[in-house]
Formats: C-alpha cells, structure tokens, sequence
C-alpha cells in the first residue's frame, strides 16, 4: 500500500515521495534539499574518490555539482582546517601566561 501511495504522490508531482515497506520508510530528496557538502561525499563514496571515472560525470549531473568542483573537493577534502591549531595554541597561551600571572 505504501509504494502505491508513493507513485501516486509522484504522479502527481510531489518534491518529496516516502515509500514504506514493512514500516521502513525510504525517503526521496531533490539535490537542492540536500547541501552540497552532503552530495560532493555521496560522489566520493560512490566513485570511490574519483577513481570510478565513469560514474563520476553521471553522478555530477544527476546532483547538479559540477565536475570540476568535484575534483576540487576531492582535493581540498583532506587539508586541516585553517583555523585548527588556534584552539590548542590558545591553550598553550593562556595556561603560560596564567602561570607567569600567578608567579607575580
């Protein structure tokens, strides 16, 4: 009952389309529900990063992510954040000069 629920929603042009089978639901999204962050590690996982070369220009369009950000992606997709180490060093700081402020 609920697949035909779900094609007939479809028919109709519904954005979104839940098929449930045995009280599992499956939910249908359109790629600009979904960031593109969340669809550039869907392409990776899928391609395998990139190397299913293939695939990777269907994927791309099917989402609506360009294959050149994509390749982007991949290679950013591993580089520490800018602003990583700001954290640990602030600690560093702050416990030297609340130690140099304790001494005084």
């Amino acid at each position: 009952a609920g697949i035909e629920a779900g094609l007939a929603a479809a028919r109709l042009g519904c954005r979104t389309v839940v098929f449930t089978i045995n009280s599992q639901c499956f939910f249908r999204r359109e790629p600009f529900e979904v960031s593109k962050n969340e669809r550039m590690k869907f392409i990776a996982l899928k391609t395998k990063d990139g190397k299913l070369k293939g695939d990777i220009f269907f994927y791309c369009r099917t989402l609506h992510v360009s294959r050149q950000g994509f390749y982007r992606y991949l290679a950013n997709k591993d580089r520490p954040w800018k602003y990583g180490l700001v954290p640990e060093r602030t600690g560093k700081l702050y416990k030297y000069f609340s130690m140099s402020a304790s001494i005084i």
